[in-house]
């Protein structure tokens, strides 16, 4: 009962993301050119502030705006080649949020030319795909800390852009270890570990408003929660993708304060590397 109270009063307060509380996207795109020939990197000189505004005038969410997410979007040019009028690039990326995700690619192929209109959504294109595909990564990631399991949504989309990207021939390469990683995302995998962010959250909204009733409830699901998956899904990296699902550092200040000593115990037995983070 206590949970579910939660819950509502979280819907209030604005914290889950709803079609009523959205994220207003707020982008920062930087290229980086020290690669290519001064005449390419001429070519795509202003290409990091129209995928800016791009971004920032594009519908990620749907719904009422509630508060701003800054995205920060870098991408790493290498290599090109020309063909007619279209430009052929090898690149990499990074996209990432303050609050615990970093999606990096090193190696991404992709065409661009001036003369396209640069869009998201359909039809696929291989340049700006690849940034929605991290972004929605991204907003997933974000959505799963305001409600359970409340990033499949963009998960779902980050899918179906990977779907689309393993039928360009040219540009296929790395997309079938993306696609999979998305799907990954809403499988039974990594459940508990997404369910245990949101309570953590949860947990911390709580005590931050000394509710010390429905704080102790939201820590002790997130410590339940927490047991029943490898230590290493905590901060879990793949490749070059880190999803700080759970800050265990944030969440044993929380249940010091909270004085949840033998669930801090429970927390040191699991993750047994690493016993002394949990005094």
């Amino acid at each position: 009962m206590i949970l579910r109270r939660t819950i509502l009063t979280l819907a209030i307060f604005g914290l889950i993301s709803s079609p009523l509380f959205a994220q207003k996207v707020q982008p920062t795109v930087a290229t980086h050119t020290d690669r290519l020939s001064q005449e390419e990197r001429d070519y795509v000189v202003n290409l990091g502030d129209e995928l800016t505004s791009l971004m920032s005038a594009y519908q990620w969410t749907t719904g009422k705006y509630r508060y701003p997410l800054p995205i920060q979007v870098d991408i790493y040019f290498d290599k090109y080649v020309r063909v007619g009028s279209v430009h052929r690039y090898t690149a990499g990326i990074l996209v990432a949020l303050k609050n615990g995700i970093q999606i990096r690619d090193k190696r991404w192929d992709f065409q661009y030319s001036q003369d396209y209109r640069l869009h998201f959504g359909e039809p696929y294109d291989t340049f700006t795909g690849m940034i929605e595909f991290c972004t929605n990564l991204c907003l997933g990631f974000e959505a799963d800390r305001m409600a359970p399991l409340g990033g499949d949504g963009y998960y779902r989309k980050a899918q179906q852009i990977g779907e689309l990207a393993r039928s360009e021939a040219l540009f296929a390469s790395g997309w079938d270890d993306r696609r999979e990683f998305a799907f990954s995302l809403t499988d039974t995998t990594y459940a508990n570990i997404r369910l245990a962010r949101f309570h953590a959250e949860a947990g911390a909204f709580f005590a931050n408003k000394d509710n010390w009733e429905q704080a102790t409830a939201h820590l002790a699901k997130t410590v339940e929660l927490l047991i029943k998956c490898p230590a290493s899904q905590a901060e879990f990296r793949r490749g070059d993708y880190i999803l700080r699902f759970v800050d265990l550092d944030a969440l044993v200040q929380t249940l010091n304060k909270a004085k949840m000593r033998p669930e801090l115990q429970t927390l040191a037995d699991w993750d047994s590397e690493n016993p002394d983070r949990y005094r």
